[in-house]
Formats: C-alpha cells, structure tokens, sequence
C-alpha cells in the first residue's frame, strides 16, 4: 500500500472513532427527522404527478397510489409532508413498480389507511420512517427474486438487507408474501428471532384474512452466551440484525481484507428488576457467539468487528470451535459484524 493510500485510510478511520459513537447511539434511539433535499413534483393532470427532474412518476386516485417510471423517491422533509402528491388521497394500496431503485425516508409515513404494499425485491427501502406509522397489519406484497447490489467499500449491501432491517424495527403485525415458499424461507431464515408473519403467495393461509391466528416465526433462538470467573450478574441477549447504511461504511472502514459474513446486535442487561441496558460490564466477561451455518468453512479465521461507544473494535476468535466465534469484552452492548479471512 503507498503510503498516500495508507494516509487515506488512517484518515477515514479517524473519522468513524469520532462519529461511531453518536451513530451506535442514534442506532438505539427513537426516530429523528431531519430535513431532506427539497423535492418538487409538477400536477400532469388526472391525478398524475411528475417528480421534477426525474421520470419518476405517481399515479394518485382515491385510495390508491402507482409509482411509475424510472429512478429513486428521494426523502422528504419530515416537516412538508403535506407537499406529498398522496397526502390527502387516505390511500389503501401502494404499488411500486420495480424500476423504482429506491424509497426514501417519510414517502409514505403517517398514512394510517395504507394497508397494502406492492413493491420489488429490487427496491431498496432508506429505513423505518420510510414506512412509519401506516395501518395496523399491513401487507407488504414483495415481488420478484432478483436483488439490487451497491457496495459500500468492499461490503455487499443489497436491497433485501434493507428491507431485512425495516422489517426488524417494525412491530409485530405485518405481514410479508413473496413469490415462492423458497423466497419466504430464505427471507426468513436470514433472521434471529425470525420475522413473523412472511408467507408464500401460494400459502392458503391467506394472511390478510386473520393475522391474529395465522402467524409464523417469533422463534427466537439463544446464540450467545457469557462466561466468566465468577457468576454474570447480567443477561446477553444476541439477535442476527441488519444495520443501516451507516453502520456498514462504519465496517467498511475497519474491514480490512476480510470478507463480510453478517451482522448482529449484542445487548447485555442487568440481572434484576429494571434489566437496565448495560454498557460498561463490572469486569471483562467471555462472551461466545454461533457462526451460521453458511458461514461455516475449514480454513476460515473469524473476527468480529464491533461498533460500540468506544469506537469500532475489532476482535480474533479465542476458540478452536469453527462453530463460534468467543471473545472478551468490557463493553460488549454494540453492533458487531462479523468477518473472516480464507476462502
């Protein structure tokens, strides 16, 4: 590496220690809005409205909305909703066609009627406001096998980890039908605990019919566990998660020539009545996390990289097991990516 490409590096990496703490923070808070690039749209007629600029079109009647044509909604301003071309049409149905490449942040939040959505697994989705508070049990119809791909650095990130992670903030209740049983179990087992409520479009448990008895997933499986030399009065809890697009530049930075695996999500609380979120442990405790079956290869030499309050931390595998990954940490509530080096 010369040594300008090597200066790069440090300098980039100097950038992350000092916002990685902010970012792991804002991952565990409460939405924020913030303002968006102003978007216009001009009224064709007949309820047809032109994003300017773009040939991004939508197709607004009572009830329902189209976007047609070719490119990304971009975010909106979370304090012009009203400028939205469906802000008074109390829409029911959403359809997205798959030429659309992305849904920005606040496109359809606050739409309480909107109960069902049509959209590609082309598409990625910017994050949670992106579909915020909409009707209870919506109806996300995903159509299509093909994903869209941008790398961030040498990161893969793909639209079905976008709506991998949307899904995952959202609440219990919605509903998600892909083309395929293949498609709804891979969605599916992509996850832990598992997403509720994903279904084929040839299931005869038809989902929009009762939500409440026909639901899948919510199986939860412990994949983590804390050792130490005395008792942990403390309770790990390790999800399979996906991160926002943030957190992979975060990990594209640190990453080496490592591949990426995954991501997770590590939260250790206290063992008593108020299970208070605990960032900094009473001493280093061991902590030993399952590799997914995927991921699994002789040869391989896992690491995790960890986002956390104290910057990114980048951690090698105690144990001989291809099976887990073990480590040892003070800090050990954080984002975590894991990554390896073979084949």
């Amino acid at each position: 590496m010369s040594q300008i490409q090597e200066r790069h590096t440090l300098v980039l990496k100097f950038l992350f220690v000092i916002s990685v703490a902010v970012l792991f923070f804002a991952l565990l808070s409460p939405i924020h809005a913030k303002a968006a690039e102003p978007v216009s749209w001009t009224a064709l007629g007949n309820g047809v409205y032109q994003l300017d600029g773009t040939e991004v079109k939508a197709e607004v009647s009572p009830g329902k909305v189209h976007i047609t044509g070719s490119g990304a909604l971009p975010d909106f301003d979370y304090w012009k909703l009203n400028k939205r071309p469906w802000a008074t049409c109390e829409c029911q149905s959403v359809t997205i066609d798959d030429t659309i490449t992305s849904i920005g942040a606040y496109v359809f939040y606050d739409l309480p009627k909107l109960k069902y959505i049509s959209i590609s697994s082309k598409t990625f989705i910017k994050n949670d406001t992106s579909f915020y508070k909409i009707s209870s049990n919506p109806i996300f119809r995903v159509y299509g096998a093909d994903v869209s791909t941008v790398m961030i650095g040498t990161i893969p990130y793909t639209s079905r980890d976008s709506l991998l992670a949307v899904s995952q903030s959202a609440g219990t209740g919605r509903a998600y039908v892909f083309d395929n049983s293949s498609l709804a179990s891979a969605f599916q087992g992509m996850t832990n605990p598992t997403i509720q409520n994903v279904y084929s479009a040839t299931d005869s448990r038809a989902p929009w019919n009762d939500l409440v008895t026909y639901w899948n997933g919510n199986i939860y499986t412990p994949i983590c566990k804390i050792t130490g030399p005395t008792a942990a009065p403390y309770i790990v809890t390790a999800t399979r998660s996906y991160q926002g697009l943030e957190a992979y530049k975060a990990f594209a930075a640190y990453i080496g020539t490592n591949t990426f695996a995954t991501t997770f999500n590590i939260t250790v609380t206290a063992n008593d009545a108020n299970k208070t979120i605990v960032s900094k442990t009473n001493g280093a405790y061991q902590y030993t996390l399952t590799i997914p079956e995927t991921f699994r290869k002789s040869g391989r030499v896992f690491q995790l990289l960890g986002i956390g309050q104290n910057g990114v931390v980048t951690y090698s595998d105690l144990d001989a097991d291809g099976k887990t990954i073990t480590f040892t940490t003070e800090n050990p509530t954080a984002s975590y990516a894991l990554v390896f080096s073979g084949n």
